[in-house]
């Protein structure tokens, strides 16, 4: 009797089980297993933000009133506390320009110091060596 049930009376060789429903319980051919779906004109989360962050408000900049986007103005506000002191601030804004503006960072490190970056490097290490000269002798 439990035979009877595993087949479909339909076909004899359609076995009934995990993920093979009985024919009778199929949907039919343009059925959707979803027949309501999405609203028509609902949003997901990308969207929602995209439409946020391009909204705009207003700014005070040299005494002016300026319209900008949402994300123009929370950039600022990184600048801002970036250049400021906040190193948090700055590590974001590095970060930002990393991966959307790489142009920006390639090619720095490839060319030799200029005259004035040699400049400074020397007066940097001839202060250094004579601190540790100093430091070198008070400790003998």
């Amino acid at each position: 009797m439990a035979e009877d049930n595993a087949k479909d009376p339909g076909k004899g060789d359609y076995e009934v089980g995990h993920g093979k429903p009985p024919k009778e319980h199929q949907f039919k051919p343009g059925q959707s297993g979803n027949p309501k779906g999405r609203p028509k004109g609902s949003k997901n989360l990308a969207t929602d933000l995209s439409e946020e962050l391009s909204e705009t408000v207003p700014v005070r900049e040299g005494g002016k009133v300026k319209h900008i986007t949402k994300q123009r103005a929370l950039i600022k506000a990184q600048c801002a506390k970036g250049n400021g002191g906040d190193s948090r601030a700055a590590q974001v804004i590095f970060n930002l320009i990393g991966s959307y503006l790489p142009e920006h960072m390639q090619g720095t490190a490839d060319r030799p110091p200029s005259v004035e970056d040699e400049e400074i490097i020397r007066l940097f290490l001839e202060q250094q060596l004579g601190d540790l000269d100093e430091g070198g002798s008070d400790g003998e």
